[in-house]
């Protein structure tokens, strides 16, 4: 009929051609970035192995969630989370991780996609409940720099709290710093920095076991995937009701 319009012959390869092209262009993006980032680490005298394997692991992340497409379906969500551990251990290779046990590597490298696969999960149940919002990503990532960042910002509030308090464990557990750091086996808050300029080093304090980390990060996507499921049905519904 006159009114359907003909794909045409290679259009659809086209397309995924395309697709492809710029998923790898973000690809390199993300990694040169973090080859960049990898390189001003290697100046630092504070540096440590430990050190920079946790810096190179969040700006991994953080860097493949502001440069690499969208995932729309579960495979390319768990595609897109593998890519970023994978620009992760590329860059551990290549700046000379080979003294860091295997067993820390893994870890991180987990890590990795656990908190690419909640960062992404988390942009999609945002672009689920505003999907004519621009700026989302910008917005998701505004968010993950500020709990990054959680042991510097509360740091007036940690003063405050008693000696024995628990929710200085809690605290301490909801920044993704923590995680990393529990992956590498690096005491961040009590290391030559953080005990000169936050009062954590000062206080009685337990990290959370890495495993209890990674179940919570698969809890979440569970949770944020079950809420973009159960959002996108009420706009169906809300648009098979309009449409009567």
């Amino acid at each position: 009929m006159d009114g359907i319009k003909r794909m045409k012959p290679g259009g659809r390869q086209t397309g995924l051609t395309g697709w492809l092209t710029t998923w790898l262009v973000a690809w390199l993006g993300v990694f040169l970035a973090a080859v960049f980032f990898s390189a001003t680490l290697k100046n630092d005298a504070f540096a440590a192995s430990a050190y920079r394997l946790v810096s190179q692991g969040l700006f991994v992340t953080l860097a493949a969630l502001l440069l690499l497409p969208l995932p729309q379906r579960w495979p390319g969500l768990i595609a897109t989370s593998l890519s970023s551990a994978a620009v992760f251990l590329l860059l551990s290779s290549w700046s000379g991780a080979d003294a860091v046990p295997a067993a820390v590597l893994f870890r991180l490298t987990l890590l990795v996609f656990c908190l690419s696969l909640a960062l992404w999960s988390l942009l999609q149940l945002s672009g689920a409940l505003f999907p004519a919002q621009a700026g989302l990503r910008s917005i998701v990532a505004l968010l993950f720099c500020t709990v990054l960042a959680l042991p510097l910002w509360l740091g007036p509030v940690v003063e405050l709290l008693q000696p024995g308090n628990t929710s200085l464990d809690s605290l301490i557990a909801i920044t993704p710093l923590t995680h990393f750091s529990v992956a590498a086996d690096y005491d961040y808050l009590r290391s030559e920095w953080f005990y000169r300029n936050t009062p954590f080093g000062s206080l009685p304090f337990h990290y959370p076991g890495f495993y209890s980390i990674v179940t919570v990060y698969l809890l979440t996507v569970g949770m944020l995937q079950l809420a973009r499921w159960w959002v996108g049905r009420k706009f169906t519904a809300i648009l098979a009701t309009q449409n009567l």
